[in-house]
């Protein structure tokens, strides 16, 4: 395919998006695409010239939550194959038009989507089912936990709580 496929949909987070993700139904199981160079997210990548680095998996547990996180530098592009996850996306930038703002974007089948998460936007994410969810992460750097920073999840100046 060479023309782009589908569009960035915004969050109400400046810099972030989804893009809805195809299902290949085959006879054995379906196959599930992430990101392949004909799509928009690829394409809003390498126009600020990036490319992905690095990719893992993340296991969820029911009930469980990880975060509150965010990255200095890295771009982080967010699927979820198995399960449901909420992710919850906080921006604390001072110089962004939804500075203060906090979003919730649910990824998983039937909602299947990819989601960016641009630098210094705060994140947290929760199973949003009964059984393990699989969220990849496929990034624009290799991990360094030098660029990213951490806060617990009941920060005060992150303003959601998670229920528990």
């Amino acid at each position: 395919m060479d023309q782009i496929e589908t569009i960035l949909e915004p969050t109400g987070i400046e810099g972030a998006f989804t893009q809805q993700l195809d299902i290949l139904d085959t006879k054995g199981g379906p196959v599930l695409h992430m990101l392949r160079p004909s799509m928009a997210m690829h394409s809003h990548l390498v126009s600020m010239g990036k490319s992905i680095q690095e990719i893992y998996f993340s296991e969820v547990l029911p009930k469980a939550v990880k975060g509150w996180k965010r990255h200095h530098v890295q771009q982080q592009l967010f699927a979820v194959p198995f399960g449901r996850i909420l992710v919850v996306l906080y921006d604390g930038r001072r110089e962004t038009k939804s500075s203060g703002k906090v979003v919730e974007v649910v990824l998983g089948r039937p909602n299947y989507r990819l989601l960016t998460i641009p630098p210094m936007v705060w994140y947290a994410f929760a199973a949003a089912t009964d059984t393990p969810s699989i969220l990849c992460n496929a990034v624009d750097i290799p991990h360094n936990p030098e660029e990213s920073d951490r806060k617990d999840l009941n920060d005060p100046g992150i303003p959601y709580r998670f229920q528990a």
